[in-house]
C-alpha cells in the first residue's frame, strides 16, 4: 500500500510541466527508490513483528520450563520453629520501669502456662535496647492473660498499650524462624 502510494504521488510530481522534461531515466529511478525503500520498510516491520512474536515464545518457554523445574522456598516454616521476634526501644530513664513492668506480665505468662519472652540486651550498637523472642501469641489463652494480670493489677486491654507507651519509645514486632544455619536456610532455597 505504502508502495503504490508512493508511485502515484511520484506519477503526479512529474506530470509538472517543468519535470516532465526530466530524462525517463531519473524517474525510472526515483520509482526504483521508492519502491526499494518500501520493500525495506516491509522488511524492518516484519523482522519487528517476528522479533516480538519469539521474544513472547521464548519468555513462555522459559517460564514453563522453571516453573517445572525449579524448587521453590519454604514459605511457610515449621509451627515448632515460628517465634516472635520484637525490637524495643525505651525512653531515655525508663528502663527500670520498664523492666519490672514486663517482669510482673512474665509471672503472669508463667500463672497461665505460657512461655515468657526471652529478653536481650543491648551492648551496643544501633539505637535499640532491648530484643524479646518468643512464641507466636496464643490468642486461645489471651483472656486467661487478661483475667491473670487484671487480678495482679495490670492494665489489661488498650490500657495496657498505653502504660506501654509510658516506657517505650517505639518497637516493631516480626514472625521470624530459626534459629538455624545458613546451610539449613540454603538448602530450603534449592531442595
Amino acid at each position: 500500500m505504502a508502495t503504490s502510494k508512493c508511485k502515484l504521488q511520484l506519477t503526479v510530481f512529474f506530470q509538472h510541466p517543468i519535470l516532465k522534461a526530466l530524462p525517463i531515466t531519473i524517474k525510472r529511478f526515483a520509482m526504483f527508490l521508492t519502491d526499494k525503500l518500501s520493500r525495506k520498510i516491509k522488511t524492518t516491520v516484519n523482522l519487528i513483528y517476528l522479533t516480538k512474536k519469539l521474544i513472547t515464545k521464548l519468555t513462555i518457554t522459559l517460564t514453563l520450563t522453571l516453573a517445572m523445574t525449579s524448587n521453590y522456598a519454604h514459605a511457610v516454616a515449621e509451627k515448632s520453629s515460628v517465634y516472635s521476634m520484637t525490637v524495643w526501644k525505651i525512653h531515655p530513664g525508663k528502663h527500670v520501669e520498664f523492666i519490672k513492668y514486663m517482669e510482673q506480665w512474665e509471672h503472669v505468662y508463667r500463672e497461665i502456662e505460657l512461655p515468657p519472652m526471652k529478653w536481650y540486651r543491648k551492648i551496643s550498637g544501633d539505637s535499640y535496647d532491648f530484643v524479646s523472642i518468643s512464641p507466636p501469641f496464643n490468642n486461645a489463652k489471651e483472656h486467661q492473660m487478661e483475667k491473670a494480670g487484671k487480678a495482679r493489677g495490670l492494665p489489661i486491654g488498650y490500657n495496657y498499650t498505653i502504660k506501654l507507651n509510658e516506657y517505650v519509645d517505639s518497637y516493631t514486632t516480626t514472625y521470624v524462624e530459626g534459629p538455624q544455619s545458613m546451610e539449613v536456610l540454603l538448602k530450603q532455597v534449592s531442595e
